[in-house]
């Protein structure tokens, strides 16, 4: 699982599109609920009931019915959510907030195993994101589809610089 400003989904799946830095809330989310609930569904409730102030756009979803979809950074998009029709439409739209500069994409139903595995503060270091960690992640998580990707920082004529929110239009 390199961490990277591209990457190429292989097969058609459901994928959600995470910043690791709320992968702890929605662990914890999880651990008090006595009821989950699964696929587009499971997004909805996190949303609702581990980011309730969110407006709607905490996680992202991608449904990719094509084989070979490659993802870049640069076409992550930073937008005022406030400004479309309906920015909770989850179908519609892949909004999705980052706060790390990071995101990862999995598959829905590997989520929440990732929010079990992945301990943001052992995902970075004083020299960046340690890679051995990461590898490690996949490992446990038996080789599913999940990717990370990275801004390639600021002043690098890309939108997706670290904080805020943002679309992607596959």
């Amino acid at each position: 699982m390199d961490l990277t400003k591209e990457i190429e989904i292989v097969g058609q799946g459901k994928y959600v599109v995470v910043d690791p830095l709320y992968l702890d809330q929605i662990r914890d989310t999880v651990e008090n609920t006595r009821e989950v609930c699964e696929g587009l569904d499971l997004l909805y409730q996190l949303e609702n009931e581990a980011f309730p102030y969110s407006g709607g756009f905490i996680l992202g979803y991608l449904n990719i019915e094509n084989e070979n979809v490659k993802i870049n950074v640069s076409e992550f998009k930073k937008i005022k959510p406030e400004f479309l029709e309906n920015p909770q439409d989850k179908e519609r739209y892949c909004l999705f907030t980052s706060d790390s500069g990071v995101v990862m994409i999995c598959e829905i139903k590997r989520l929440l195993r990732l929010s079990e595995i992945l301990d943001f503060d052992l995902l970075f270091d004083d020299k960046g994101v340690v890679e051995e960690y990461l590898g490690n992640v996949r490992r446990q998580l038996s080789e599913y589809n999940i990717w990370a990707l990275s801004t390639p920082g600021i002043n690098q004529n890309v939108e997706f610089d670290g904080s805020g929110v943002y679309i992607y239009r596959p």
